[in-house]
C-alpha cells in the first residue's frame, strides 16, 4: 500500500501564505508551497501522526491557539488519529492509491 499525503494551504491568493517561515508563495501557480521542517506526517497500519510548528498556520503565540484533536508540547503541535478517527476520510486517487484526509483547523483557517 502506498500512502500519499498532501498539505495544501487554503489561504486566499490575496493574503498570500500563512507565514514566510513555513510557506513560499509561487506567483506562477498562485499557491503556497510548504517548506521543509514545518510539518511531518507519518503513518502506520492503524494510525496517522501529524507534527507541525505554530508557523504552519501563521501562529506566533506558542501553544495559545488550540486545534481540534491536537496538543502542544516542546514548540510543536501533535495530532494522533487512529484510522477512522478525527473525521478522517479515505478515498482513492487516479493511480489507485489510498488517500487519507484529516482536516486540522483553528478558528480562522484550515489545512488539509
Amino acid at each position: 500500500m502506498r500512502v500519499s499525503i498532501a498539505l495544501l494551504s487554503t489561504a486566499a491568493a490575496e493574503s498570500f501564505c500563512p507565514s514566510e517561515k513555513c510557506w513560499s508563495y509561487d506567483e506562477a501557480t498562485s499557491k503556497c508551497k510548504l517548506l521543509p521542517g514545518c510539518a511531518e506526517v507519518s503513518c502506520d497500519a492503524n494510525a496517522l501522526r501529524i507534527e507541525f510548528v505554530p508557523e504552519f498556520f501563521g501562529v506566533e503565540n506558542n501553544g495559545e491557539v488550540e486545534f481540534a484533536d491536537s496538543y502542544f508540547n516542546d514548540g510543536k503541535y501533535y495530532t494522533h488519529c487512529n484510522l477512522g478517527e478525527c473525521s478522517m476520510r479515505a478515498d482513492y486517487n487516479e493511480e489507485g492509491d489510498i488517500v487519507f484526509t484529516v482536516e486540522i483547523q483553528d478558528e480562522q483557517q484550515s489545512i488539509k
